[in-house]
């Protein structure tokens, strides 16, 4: 009950604060999004995705969602149009149960490739939006950009991190997995 209140928060009472600023958008209601979905999945619905091509087919549709939300069209026109913002959030929702089944099922490698794709992916748009002196996002302003980069580049950071953590970890320690 209380994940389905956050996320109805999120897309109703607090939508149009969020979509104020894109550190907002993209730093709040985008990560809190997927979390709600993560733990959505973990007690209510759980997918099995021990199937190695059903994780290769949830990872793939997790980044496609993802990637198609960070697009400088897609960010405006959820922030611009309420319902397409509607839909972002459902579609972010999802994607967080799809990424709890990816790291409570999949192979050891498969895990890897997900966080270390994550982490890719957010270092590309954080240097994209901290490198790039044009605006590419109209709903926001080009300092809103930059700051967005910077947060987008340290969180990339910090899963590249963890990610080698883990990897380094089961080199180690190879029966944990």
């Amino acid at each position: 009950m209380v994940i389905i209140a956050i996320v109805v928060t999120i897309a109703f009472p607090l939508n149009h604060w969020l979509t104020l600023t894109m550190l907002r958008h993209q730093l709040i209601e985008i990560p809190v999004l997927l979390f709600t979905g993560v733990i959505f999945g973990k007690i209510i619905w759980k997918p099995d995705a021990k199937n190695v091509s059903f994780s290769v087919s949830l990872i793939i549709f997790f980044m496609f969602s993802l990637i198609f939300w960070m697009l400088p069209k897609s960010i405006d026109l959820a922030v611009l149009n309420p319902l397409f913002n509607k839909l972002m959030n459902i579609h972010i929702f999802i994607a967080g149960i799809c990424a709890f089944s990816i790291i409570k099922d999949s192979v050891f490698e498969l895990k890897v490739y997900f966080t270390g794709m994550i982490s890719a992916m957010l270092m590309a748009v954080g240097i994209t939006l901290r490198v790039f002196n044009l605006l590419l996002c109209s709903s926001f302003s080009i300092e809103q950009q930059r700051e967005t980069g910077i947060y987008l580049i340290t969180i990339a950071i910090i899963m590249f991190i963890y990610t080698t953590f883990i990897l380094m970890s089961n080199i180690i320690n190879p029966e944990k997995n």
